[in-house]
């Protein structure tokens, strides 16, 4: 049961701008919590400089996934091991913070720049239950996410347009365990572990492109590409041979396992469209589009064998009929 409410609303004065907003949420399940949580922003236009300066800050209440909740807080696994670690799952509470600004350059380029950080109570996360599918909340005690983005875009430029963009940040946990359901050896890390950590979302160097040209008042092409420098790897000191024998040298091969992380991905994609018809409301278009050009394997998560692994599609290609009518 997760009964909420909200307000909130944005005024205009002169060339300021400002929004508010409060949040009420009451989280019943396992454990009964209510958060109020206030949200502010505010931004100045400077039309000498066609910029625009903003910062704003959100108070947040994180409830955990429900996915086998009751199971992590339920006494019938102390039936699976007889060292068994209960600890009710609460919400998660934070703070985040952001400061930017968006300016227009030379009439055809628009450049917005952040910078935010978000501090965190209950960090949420989840784990495996015994190397098998069946995965449930934990939480840790505290984090921390920092970071800054960049994004240049051109809106229209002739019959060009596009956008680049790259995002810098860096994820970190603090221990001990607050929430979630620990078996054997397992019990006394999740209570005495207080190191630091990279959390799950923790990838350094994000960056995006698309450029699109407008060939003709029917036909347009386009190509994209995406970069990730890479997410940590839950390989601890696992079996390098089981994993080779379960995985395939391909996908084991994306992995470093000196630095604890999936090694770089990156992925190359072309798109194309033709308008068929058009008349008043009524029109016709095609759309082809082929995903992962060069077809290179690129491993996203790399955890448990059953759950957490998550390995990116192959080459692929898709069509799309739109008829309006």
């Amino acid at each position: 049961m997760e009964p909420s409410a909200y307000a909130q609303d944005q005024i205009h004065l002169g060339n300021w701008g400002l929004s508010a907003g409060l949040r009420f949420d009451h989280y019943r399940f396992v454990v009964h919590e209510s958060a109020w949580s206030p949200r502010l922003g505010i931004s100045r236009y400077f039309a000498s400089l066609n910029l625009v300066l903003h910062a704003s800050y959100d108070r947040v209440f994180q409830t955990p996934a429900v996915e086998n909740l009751l199971l992590a807080s339920s006494p019938q696994v102390n039936s699976l091991n007889p060292l068994v670690l209960r600890l009710p799952v609460r919400p998660g509470r934070g703070n985040f913070y952001e400061v930017g600004f968006s300016k227009a350059l030379l009439g055809i380029l628009r450049v917005d720049a952040n910078v935010f950080r978000r501090d965190f109570r209950n960090y949420s996360d989840d784990d495996v239950l015994l190397d098998t599918g069946v995965s449930f909340p934990t939480a840790f005690a505290k984090a921390r996410i920092t970071g800054e983005e960049l994004r240049l875009e051109v809106p229209h430029w002739g019959r060009f347009s596009g956008y680049l963009s790259y995002t810098n940040q860096v994820g970190t946990g603090r221990g001990p365990i607050t929430g979630g359901l620990f078996l054997g050896s397992d019990v006394v890390n999740a209570i005495t572990d207080l190191g630091s950590f990279p959390v799950t979302q923790d990838q350094r160097n994000t960056a995006r492109a698309r450029l699109h040209f407008q060939a003709s008042d029917r036909v347009w092409l386009a190509v994209d590409g995406q970069y990730g420098s890479g997410l940590p790897a839950e390989v601890g000191d696992a079996d390098v041979k089981f994993l080779l024998a379960q995985y395939g040298p391909a996908v084991l091969n994306r992995v470093d396992f000196d630095r604890q992380r999936v090694r770089p991905n990156f992925a190359l994609g072309v798109a194309g469209g033709v308008d068929l018809y058009h008349k008043e409301q009524r029109s016709a278009s095609v759309q082809l589009q082929v995903a992962n050009l060069t077809n290179r394997v690129n491993v996203i998560n790399f955890a448990s064998l059953f759950s957490g692994t998550a390995i990116a599609p192959p080459r692929s290609l898709s069509a799309r009929l739109k008829l309006t009518f």
